[in-house]
C-alpha cells in the first residue's frame, strides 16, 4: 500500500506533542505538512496553508479542546472535507466525543491512543493501525566516509575531501562574482510572461563573493550528519533517506532552510571560512548576469528555454541527477545546476522587491519565509527562470528542497 502524503491540523496549545509526532512521521520518510511556525493569518500564509493542504492525499487532525474550538482549525477541516480528503482524527486530549461524533470530521474513525502516548510513540502505533510502515529513522550516516564518497567523477568536478582535527569534510568548487551592479527581476513590458513578486526591474550592487559551482551533493552533507552524530554521541535529528546514500554525487535534498544553515556555520566552524547561504541577490546574479554584455539573462544559458540544459520536468527525469549533467546550462560565472535539479535555499527573507538589504530581510534569526530559487526535476519552463522567486517556510522539508553555498572573503 502506497505510503500517503499528509496534511497534520493542530492546535499550538497541542505544538511541542505535534513537532515529536510530526518527527517521527518525517524520520520514517513519510512527507508530512504542519504549520510549524504558526504565523498569523495573514493572507499569503493562509493561500500557502491551502495550498499544501491540496497537495496532500490525506487530513490528520491531532484532536484537543483547543483544536476543537479553533475557528481556523475548523476552517481546515472544512476544506478537506470539501476536497475529499481522507480524515485520520488523532485524540490528543479528551473531548466531548458525543458532540464531535455529529459533526463531519466526526464520521472518521478516532485514534485514541495520542492520550496516553507522546508524539513519536502515538506516531509508530496509529501508523500500525492503519496498516502502513514507519520504518526506523535512516542514521546510517556514521558508516559513511568523504574518502569514499569522493567519486571519481567529483574529483573530476573539483570536489577535495579533507580531513581537519580528525573530521572529515568535502570542499566544492567555486566560482568568483565580481562586485558590482547587475539588473534584478523581471520587466513585466520585455519579459512575459512574467510574475509579478519579480517586479520592479532594478538595479543592485553586490559585493565580490564566491558561490558553489554546483548545489551541495549527498555526499557533502553526509560529512556534517556524521560528525554532528559523533560530536552529540547519538543520531543527529534530521530527515535523512537512506535512497540518497545511494547517489553521493547528487544534490541533497529534503532539507529545511535551518538545516541548510546548520550545514553551512558547521563548514565555517571547521574551515575558518567564511561559508553562508547566499543571498537572494547573489543567488540571482550568479545565475543570470553576464559580465562580458553587462546584461541579465531569462535563463542561466541564455534569453530561450531549452529543456535539453537543465533537470526540469521536460526533462522527463522524475528526481534529481548527478550534479553537473548538465554543463550546456552553465550560467556565465560558470555555476551549473542553476536551473533545475533541486530547489536552493537563500538566506533571505521573502519581501516584495525592490531588493533591500537595510529593509530586515537579510535577518537570519527574524521569523517568516525565506526566498527558494531555481526551480526543480518537476518544475516548468516558468519556474526554471533565473528571476522566478518561491516563498516557502524555513522548517519545511520536501522532496525538491536543496541549497548551494557561498564563500565570503
Amino acid at each position: 500500500m502506497p505510503t500517503p502524503t499528509v496534511f497534520v491540523s493542530y492546535s499550538h496549545h497541542d505544538k511541542q506533542w505535534t513537532d515529536a509526532f510530526v518527527k517521527r512521521l518525517r524520520a520514517g520518510g513519510w512527507d508530512v505538512w504542519y504549520d510549524a511556525l504558526g504565523f498569523p493569518a495573514t493572507m499569503p500564509w493562509l493561500k500557502k496553508i491551502e495550498k499544501e493542504l491540496t497537495r496532500r492525499s490525506q487530513f490528520w487532525l491531532v484532536l484537543s479542546p483547543q483544536a476543537w474550538g479553533s475557528d481556523w482549525v475548523q476552517h481546515e477541516i472544512k476544506l478537506a472535507i470539501e476536497s475529499g480528503k481522507p480524515i485520520v482524527n488523532v485524540l490528543h486530549k479528551p473531548i466531548n466525543m458525543a458532540l464531535f461524533s455529529q459533526s463531519d470530521a466526526g464520521k472518521w474513525h478516532v485514534h485514541d491512543k495520542g492520550v496516553s502516548l507522546g508524539g513519536a510513540e502515538a506516531a509508530e502505533v496509529i501508523v500500525s493501525e492503519l496498516g502502513y510502515t514507519l520504518p526506523e529513522a535512516a542514521h546510517q550516516v556514521s558508516e559513511l566516509r568523504a574518502i569514499a564518497l569522493m567519486s571519481e567523477r567529483l574529483t573530476a568536478l573539483g570536489y577535495r575531501a579533507v580531513t581537519i582535527g580528525g573530521v572529515e569534510a568535502i570542499i566544492p568548487p567555486l566560482r568568483l562574482i565580481e562586485a558590482g551592479p547587475f539588473v534584478m527581476g523581471s520587466d513585466p513590458k520585455t519579459d512575459h510572461p512574467s510574475y509579478e513578486d519579480e517586479a520592479p526591474q532594478h538595479t543592485v550592487d553586490t559585493d565580490e563573493y564566491q558561490i558553489a559551482r554546483f548545489p551541495v551533493t549527498v555526499a557533502e552533507y553526509a560529512c556534517y550528519l556524521k560528525a554532528e552524530s559523533k560530536r552529540m554521541g547519538s543520531p543527529v535529528e534530521a530527515l535523512w533517506r537512506n535512497v540518497q546514500a545511494a547517489g553521493p554525487d547528487h544534490p541533497v535534498k529534503d532539507v529545511s532552510w535551518q538545516e541548510a544553515r546548520n550545514y553551512a556555520q558547521w563548514l565555517a566552524r571547521l574551515t575558518m571560512q567564511r561559508w553562508r547561504l547566499p543571498s537572494e541577490v547573489e543567488w540571482e546574479k550568479a545565475a543570470r548576469y553576464d559580465p562580458a554584455t553587462g546584461q541579465s539573462m531569462r535563463y542561466p544559458w541564455g534569453r530561450d528555454y531549452d529543456s535539453r540544459r537543465c533537470n526540469g520536468r521536460d526533462a522527463g527525469n522524475q528526481g534529481t541527477v548527478s550534479v553537473g549533467s548538465y554543463p550546456s546550462g552553465a550560467s556565465p560565472c560558470g555555476a551549473e545546476d542553476m536551473a533545475g535539479n533541486v530547489w536552493e535555499w537563500t538566506s533571505t527573507l521573502y519581501k516584495r522587491l525592490p531588493y533591500a538589504r537595510e529593509d530586515g530581510r537579510e535577518s537570519l534569526d527574524a521569523p517568516g519565509l525565506r526566498v527558494r530559487r531555481g526551480g526543480a526535476y518537476n518544475s516548468d519552463h516558468m519556474q526554471l527562470r533565473a528571476a522566478h522567486r518561491l516563498s516557502s517556510c524555513g522548517p519545511e522539508q520536501r522532496l525538491d528542497n536543496g541549497f548551494r553555498l557561498a564563500l565570503e572573503e
